[in-house]
Formats: C-alpha cells, structure tokens, sequence
C-alpha cells in the first residue's frame, strides 16, 4: 500500500526472475552471421540508483498536539553517463563483441536549434543517429559522424541537484525568466532552463540545472509539515553534497534565495 517504502520480495518469484534473466537476456548472442551495432547515447542526467533514507516528518493527530517522527523516502542518485532513462554502462553491456558507438546528446543539444528535447525516447530521431545509421548501412566510414565515438566521452561540467521533499514544491529562475521545476500545486513540470531537467520521484522533486547558470531558487509550501531541502553537485559519476537543512513549512510558506556564480545569498522566508 505504501510504494515509498522497501519490501522484501517474494523469494520463489526472485529466484525465478533471476534465473529467467540469466538464462534469456545474460547469455544472448546475435545469430551467426548478424552483426550487432550499438549505439549508446550519454551526457544527460540519468537516474542510477535508488537509496531509501529516513527524513523529519510531522503528524497530527485530532484532539492532540502534532508529533515529529520520521518516514522513509526513496532517494534518487544520478550520473552524467546516459541518455536521461537508460545508464551507458547498461546499454555498452548489450551484445558483447558488437560494434559500439557512443552518442554524446550533450554535446548535439547544444548545437541543435530545433529545440527538440532529445533523450531515450526519440534518440533515433536525431540527424546524427540517423547518419551513422545511414554510414553502417552503406558500409562508409562512420569517423566522420559528429558527436558519435567509439569510445565514451567524459564529461567535466558540473550539474547542481536540488531535492525537495514533501510538502513542498520547488522551481529555479535564471535572470532571463526561464522557469525549471513546478510553479503551482498540480500544475505542469516545466525545463525552460538550457541545460535543465525537472524529476518526481516516490514523492520527492528534484531540479537539475548546470552550475555554471545564476538563478533563484524558489520553495513553496503545499501543506503543514517538514520538509528536507538539499543541494548536491554531480560531476560525472559522483555527487557531493554541499547543503542539507529541516525546517517546518506551511500551505502558504514561501522560501527564497539566490546563487550568483559560486555565492549564495541568505535565505528569505515569508
């Protein structure tokens, strides 16, 4: 009832899953005479892991004062190495043997003035996928195919993670008026930010927006509580965590506070 929470699986059926696995999926090989190509887009945020954690939580009870307790949350992790759904490790381990082409959608998003939104889904969509396609099919070279190597590319710029936990929403604005994150109770996710990303995850909200932007950060309460407010920098493979702070919130509490480069300013609370 509770999709928040960690279970413990049913052991006949994990134990069959697991066998299922290892016998269709780990052990497949192309028949003899296909050859495999995989192309493997990287560069984008991408969900890796799951961690639950305990946070500050209140209850109140009728006819009784409210009680701090804590509750259990999932917690995202993240890196640079993939295409937003799928991790570049998992999608590289396809096929062993194949030819493999990595796709840096990073890199092309930024080049791209379609403003098309390019991620796992429609990855197949873009002119550079569709180009190496066309070289592999037409056996020409496929050096040539920008943004495409074969051999994954590292990625050195850092990404500022902002998480929110309930009640309580979040959103950036930069100074040109670009929105990332939910400006109202229900309302739409919005990615205006270059570069941004908005995620809801088992009831927690995350912005992720390159460090290098200046922007507002905006909190705004949806109901009486605690939240847990923290900033992370992911560079490639590994977060660091710079703040974390609990404090109780109100339906109609407003948090604010600025970064500028690498300053921030006091917090603000209305």
């Amino acid at each position: 009832n509770n999709i928040n929470e960690p279970s413990t699986a049913n052991s006949t059926m994990l134990a069959g899953s697991l066998q299922s696995h290892r016998e269709k999926l780990d052990t497949w090989a192309a028949p003899v005479g296909v050859e495999v190509f995989n192309i493997v887009g990287t560069g984008l945020s991408t969900p890796k892991s799951i961690e639950y954690k305990g946070f500050d939580d209140v209850r109140c009870y009728v006819g009784y004062q409210c009680v701090r307790e804590k509750k259990i949350e999932p917690l995202l992790h993240f890196t640079n190495y993939g295409d937003e759904t799928v991790v570049s490790k998992s999608a590289a381990s396809i096929a062993d043997g194949s030819s493999k082409y990595y796709f840096d959608i990073a890199k092309f998003r930024k080049s791209d003035l379609s403003l098309i939104k390019y991620v796992h889904g429609n990855i197949t969509e873009t002119a550079t996928v569709q180009t190496l396609v066309d070289h592999i099919l037409h056996s020409s070279s496929t050096g040539e195919v920008a943004f495409v190597s074969e051999a994954e590319p590292t990625f050195s710029d850092d990404t500022d993670i902002y998480t929110i936990h309930s009640p309580a929403r979040i959103h950036l604005k930069e100074v040109a008026g670009h929105i990332t994150g939910r400006t109202e109770e229900g309302g739409e996710w919005k990615s205006e930010i270059p570069g941004s990303d908005y995620f809801e995850a088992g009831g927690v909200k995350y912005v992720l927006v390159p460090s290098n932007v200046s922007y507002e950060v905006v909190i705004e309460g949806e109901d009486t509580g605690v939240y847990t407010h923290t900033l992370t920098t992911l560079h490639g493979d590994t977060e660091a965590v710079h703040h974390t702070f609990t404090a109780s919130v109100t339906p109609s509490m407003i948090i604010e506070y600025k970064k500028t480069g690498d300053t921030f300013s006091t917090i603000a609370v209305d």
